[in-house]
């Protein structure tokens, strides 16, 4: 889902756009002048996707709102995305959740302790997290509430800390937040969160 939408954006502003999907047939028409590779970020061979790339947008997650069961998809693609990465000057934007490291207000902070299926995706971020902070890449971690399939309700709101902002964020907003950190010295080895 957001995957697409930064697909459709990044087409739609002029970028050379190379995608990797576990399941490619899911962004049908918007595969036009991209270049799309099914595989896993688990397993694939990195390095030939991204030769000659400036930026990496890594919108990885468990989809939906997963089983509840322990998952490492987001820590051990963000270590693979590095490894191929090298020493190379390449800006790496990584998705991750309001709530990782204490942010967001109080309720937020709280639901993976009532959520079962929260608390996996939560573990998982806090776990990328931590590899993007032990890295000396030029990363950004963009911390996200629900993601909403709607029209965007004004521009997005910035946060350090996750307060201050809102329960969701529309696929719209968050993926131009994503597409204009890729181009950007803004928050530089930094976690930011957004909403609408």
């Amino acid at each position: 889902m957001l995957g697409a939408a930064v697909l459709r954006r990044a087409l739609a502003a002029g970028h050379d756009v190379t995608v990797l999907a576990r399941d490619a047939s899911k962004f049908g028409a918007d595969v036009q002048n991209a270049r799309i590779v099914a595989g896993d970020v688990r397993t694939a061979d990195l390095a030939p996707l991204l030769a000659g790339q400036d930026a990496v947008i890594q919108s990885l997650g468990v989809g939906g709102k997963g089983d509840g069961r322990p998952t490492d998809i987001c820590a051990t693609g963000v270590r693979r995305v590095l490894a191929a990465m090298g020493t190379r000057p390449v800006r790496l934007i990584a998705v991750s959740n309001t709530g990782v490291q204490g942010s967001g207000g109080l309720i937020v902070r709280a639901l993976p302790l009532f959520v079962r299926w929260l608390r996996p995706i939560v573990d998982d971020k806090e776990q990328m997290e931590a590899v993007l902070r032990a890295s000396g890449a030029r990363w950004t971690a963009v911390r996200m509430p629900g993601l909403a399939d709607r029209k965007p309700k004004g521009k997005p709101r910035f946060s350090g800390n996750g307060k201050g902002l809102g329960f969701s964020v529309s696929l719209e907003n968050a993926a131009d937040v994503l597409i204009s950190l890729a181009g950007s010295h803004r928050y530089i080895r930094e976690a930011v969160s957004i909403s609408d």
